[in-house]
């Protein structure tokens, strides 16, 4: 623990975000050829409306557990004690958690007639006892949880293939969005008892448990309701309408997602990394650690985005065909959500935490959460899902300028943070990637030849303008590969 290269690290999960990516492309397509817009848009409402249940049942685990075991580093013994604590506590919270939900189902009209669909869902909630994925980034396992991922999603795509063959199988396809996690919970569990013991504590603190993570739980709450609450209020608020809506939302906010959570991979790695060095008071780490990831996310984000911009009926049609070319104008605006959130993340998760200012995270993300909500209202009721994308972008804003003027306030000095010359060098490189757009518009070819053509371009070209800017990023990862680097 701790002694694990952190390029290796960082490798693993980016190869499992990678799959979350690939997949999606041949799943994707797929499903919205078989499903037509209002019945995806029922699967992906059910999701939204238990994923705040989940929210409750796993309350703030993740980064709660990280927090804590991060100063025992080392000690084996105390971080089992500590785990046992951590999975009694969220037994308790899944119990009650299952309950609101079946109580929800009960008395909230508009739930009942998507009851069964509910019910497939809830079975994340009971799985996420056993899930402990936070014992694999305490011990830094992310080998086995990428190959665990790879093999789990083959067998799903198998499932898919052979039993989602007509639109009135969205039941099924709803069970295969869950089923990843279920096996991923129900194996890691099993995998874990070579790390930690996990036995039903008697003597649990629970109201301290909840005093420690509620913060965590408030700032997953709140992030998951200025995220995800555009789905469940277009499930309200857009009438007749409204599994139409959400079915053309589903497809730009997926492939928002899948993109996102490459970026996501990275911070999972380096927040227990940063979290340690604070705790063991290695500050010339941290900042090292720190300045590498943040300019890691300039070159890797600004081509992101922009290619999510100028592509984004390309890859609208890739992903949802000509039903859900409606969909582009939400992708364009996610895109640049997309673009404050990296940057919202590395505030909030690779600053905040390992620094200890979960309470800006959490106040930060409540303001944020409820200036979601009320803009959804008339945003929705006018604009239905393109409303929802521009308030998503307008929430991820509001985080990353509320944590920068919170900094600032408290005279945080970050050296280095922000370099200048990556930043040009993206810009440059983004121009190359919108003439691409222009140049593979002329070319007489189907929608997904040109796409791939005009990725090949923006990638080869992109390289390209880094090299010859001569930016460091680039050629230390250039030479680090070619084995060059002097020794």
């Amino acid at each position: 623990m701790g002694n694990k290269s952190l390029k290796k690290n960082a490798f693993y999960n980016i190869i499992r975000s990678m799959l979350s990516f690939i997949f999606p492309l041949i799943t994707y397509p797929y499903i919205t050829t078989i499903l037509i817009p209002d019945d995806l848009g029922k699967v992906t409402f059910s999701i939204s409306v238990v994923s705040y249940f989940m929210l409750l049942a796993v309350f703030g685990m993740g980064t709660y557990a990280i927090k804590e075991c991060a100063p025992l580093s080392g000690n084996k013994k105390a971080i089992n004690e500590r785990a046992s604590e951590f999975f009694t506590f969220n037994m308790i919270t899944a119990a009650i958690s299952f309950v609101l939900l079946l109580l929800a189902m009960l008395f909230v009209k508009k739930f009942h007639s998507y009851t069964l669909l509910l019910l497939i869902q809830s079975l994340q909630i009971i799985f996420s006892v056993i899930s402990v994925e936070w014992v694999n980034v305490v011990y830094e396992d992310y080998k086995y949880t990428t190959i665990r991922f790879l093999i789990i999603d083959i067998i799903n795509l198998l499932i898919l293939f052979l039993f989602v063959k007509k639109s009135s199988d969205y039941y099924i396809y709803a069970f295969i969005t869950i089923n990843t996690y279920i096996c991923m919970s129900v194996t890691n569990m099993l995998y874990c008892r070579r790390y930690v013991d996990l036995k039903v504590k008697k003597d649990l603190d629970f109201m301290g448990h909840v005093r420690k993570a509620l913060p965590f739980f408030i700032n997953d709450l709140s992030v998951a309701i200025y995220i995800g609450a555009d789905t469940t209020m277009i499930g309200f608020l857009t009438g007749d309408k409204n599994d139409y809506c959400n079915g053309i939302y589903s497809v730009a906010v997926k492939i928002y997602t899948v993109v996102k959570n490459v970026f996501v991979a990275i911070f999972s790695v380096t927040v227990y990394r940063l979290t340690a060095c604070i705790a063991k008071k290695n500050y010339d780490e941290y900042y090292k650690v720190l300045n590498g990831v943040t300019s890691y996310f300039i070159l890797l984000a600004f081509p992101a985005v922009t290619g999510m911009i100028v592509y984004a009926d390309y890859i609208c049609m890739i992903f949802g065909n000509g039903k859900y070319l409606e969909a582009a104008p939400s992708l364009r605006l996610l895109a640049i959500a997309l673009l404050f959130a990296v940057f919202g993340g590395i505030a909030t998760r690779c600053i905040n935490v390992p620094l200890g200012y979960e309470v800006v995270n959490t106040k930060v993300t409540l303001i944020v959460a409820i200036e979601n909500v009320l803009l959804n209202i008339p945003f929705i009721i006018i604009f239905a899902e393109r409303g929802a994308a521009f308030t998503t972008a307008l929430a991820e804003f509001t985080v990353l300028f509320l944590c920068a003027l919170k900094l600032k306030k408290e005279h945080v000095k970050l050296p280095g943070l922000i370099n200048l010359k990556h930043i040009r060098d993206a810009i440059i490189g983004c121009v190359w990637i919108c003439a691409t757009y222009v140049i593979v518009g002329r070319i007489e070819a189907f929608y997904l030849v040109r796409m791939i053509i005009g990725i090949a371009m923006s990638v080869v070209g992109y390289a390209f303008v880094l090299f010859a800017m001569r930016n460091d990023i680039f050629i230390d990862i250039v030479e680090s590969k070619l084995h060059l680097r002097s020794k």
